[in-house]
């Protein structure tokens, strides 16, 4: 697979690593500050060093970390830990579905859970 500026994963607004980019009001900023979504256009001049990305895009060829076969791996937390470690101003709440939006994604598919 080769990595340019174009888009690269069929549902950027859901990351490789379970986060809902769609939920996140810089996917919907117009001009420079704008989030393109998980490997969306020009991601990768924003995002150049996601160990997640690296692994499950670039290497496995996957939409999301869920489908692959030793999900969870170490690169994951426990669920408990995402809630934990969130800081108490953070905005960005479906930081806490991460491993529970992978889980659904891995017993219904992701094109059901897109559709949810």
């Amino acid at each position: 697979m080769s990595i340019t500026n174009s888009p690269v994963k069929k549902y950027p607004i859901i990351g490789a690593c379970g986060l809902e980019c769609g939920l996140c009001n810089r996917y919907y900023t117009v001009g420079p500050s704008r989030c393109p979504g998980c490997c969306g256009e020009d991601f990768f001049s924003k995002h150049p060093t996601c160990s997640i990305i690296t692994c499950c895009v670039k290497k496995k060829g996957l939409e999301v970390c869920a489908e692959c076969l030793e999900f969870p791996c170490h690169k994951f937390k426990k669920e408990e830990d995402y809630i934990d470690q969130e800081p108490k101003n953070f905005s960005y709440p479906p930081y806490r579905k991460i491993i529970p939006n992978l889980n659904l994604i891995k017993n219904y598919g992701l094109e059901k859970f897109v559709k949810l």
